[in-house]
């Protein structure tokens, strides 16, 4: 007990610093925190509608209906767009936030071919873009549409006591699950009902098996297709982490979507997990089916 009222000192502190380092920046006028005042217009512009946040497992491709999500404020995340569904939902935000995707070279073919998508999704003017404002320049340079975007910094550790909210023109919490990053956002835009659906947690075994005689096994199970270069991709980027940081960063993960869970039922917000297939158990369950039947949106 003693030592996890100790973490949550600690904690607290560190929040207190970044609260510190925020109001330093404001008043140097970084450009960084210009960019994340620039939100403010996104506050509470959604009050009390529904919208859905669409992770990338596989049980979405057994989702009836899914061409209905194009009358809802739609979220999708990472590579998403190489599904098919991407052009049934029509998404109207995309976040991308993994530091990896931030990273790639041009002149690497396996990794040119994201970044053209990176490219071309960014160029649509019906899809407002989610990128980490830390890597501005990059965007400017590499994507294109710079001023475009919507740029956030999660810079919040989260405890059990966590109480800073979740603000995307100041600082949001640090989340090792884009899907987390997604809910602070639709929190912050003012949805009273954020429903998740394609949450499967497939890659809780999947994407660490370090060796397989087997050169048939799947791995990276999501719910689009991969073309070679991507299935390369994901593998430099697998390789380079143990499995045991990699589990750490699942228990943090589940700990993560309990506390926002929790926070939501404060707000009198309802988190809801409708995917049909899935690992993540901290959240009340839906159906698809029965959240397209409801009259409002």
């Amino acid at each position: 007990m003693k030592r996890k009222k100790l973490q949550e000192i600690l904690i607290s502190l560190e929040n207190f610093y970044w609260d510190i380092r925020f109001a330093q920046q404001m008043i140097c006028r970084d450009p960084m925190i210009k960019l994340l005042k620039s939100n403010e217009k996104y506050k509470n512009i959604y009050n009390n509608k529904t919208c859905f946040i669409l992770g990338n497992g596989p049980s979405l491709k057994y989702e009836k209906h899914m061409d209905k999500l194009q009358d809802y404020t739609v979220f999708s995340v990472n590579q998403f767009y190489r599904s098919n569904l991407f052009k049934v939902v029509k998404p109207k935000y995309h976040v991308m936030v993994d530091p990896l995707f931030f990273n790639l070279h041009e002149n690497d073919p396996d990794e040119a071919e994201t970044l053209l998508k990176m490219r071309e999704i960014s160029s649509d003017p019906n899809i407002h873009m989610i990128f980490p404002v830390d890597f501005y320049k990059y965007i400017k340079k590499h994507i294109g549409n710079e001023d475009k975007h919507i740029y956030i910094k999660e810079r919040y550790r989260v405890g059990e006591t966590y109480n800073k909210g979740y603000d995307m023109s100041k600082f949001l919490p640090v989340a090792c699950n884009v899907v987390l990053t997604a809910i602070y956002c639709a929190i912050f835009m003012g949805f009273k009902r954020i429903i998740i659906l394609g949450c499967d947690m497939t890659g809780l075994l999947d994407n660490y098996i370090k060796r397989s005689l087997n050169s048939e096994t799947e791995k990276f199970t999501h719910v689009y297709e991969y073309t070679e270069a991507e299935r390369r991709r994901m593998q430099r980027g697998h390789s380079m982490h143990s499995n045991e940081r990699m589990l750490l960063g699942f228990t943090t993960m589940f700990h993560d979507f309990r506390i926002v869970n929790n926070q939501c039922i404060k707000m009198d917000i309802k988190l809801l997990n409708a995917s049909q297939e899935t690992a993540l158990d901290m959240i009340p369950f839906t159906t698809l089916d029965y959240e397209l039947t409801r009259n409002t949106n």
